[in-house]
């Protein structure tokens, strides 16, 4: 008599309750944040633009959009070729360039 109403009460006690609750703005942040923290190298960006933009300290995502076309214009070895597949690189991910 006592076993299944005890061993009922204990996967009662030990189910976690799920939240349903969904908040996409949440879901975005964490995307966004995510994706801002992916090394460059782990994208399908030729070693010509990623070499020139280690050697400046630009290794992750979030140092590239936080630098203008001016700026990577004035990194050595990058060209404007360069640039604009960084830009075009940039957008396909839904990101730009500092402005």
């Amino acid at each position: 008599g006592w076993f299944p109403s005890l061993f009922t009460f204990l996967i009662m006690i030990q189910t976690p309750t799920i939240d349903s609750s969904f908040d996409k703005y949440e879901e975005y942040k964490l995307h966004m944040e995510v994706l801002l923290s992916a090394s460059l190298t782990d994208f399908d960006i030729p070693g010509r633009i990623l070499i020139p933009l280690g050697d400046a300290g630009i290794r992750r995502l979030r140092d590239l959009v936080a630098m203008t076309k001016k700026q990577l214009l004035s990194v050595s070895r990058m060209g404007v070729v360069s640039v604009e597949f960084l830009e075009n690189f940039l957008a396909k991910q839904n990101l730009s360039l500092k402005k």
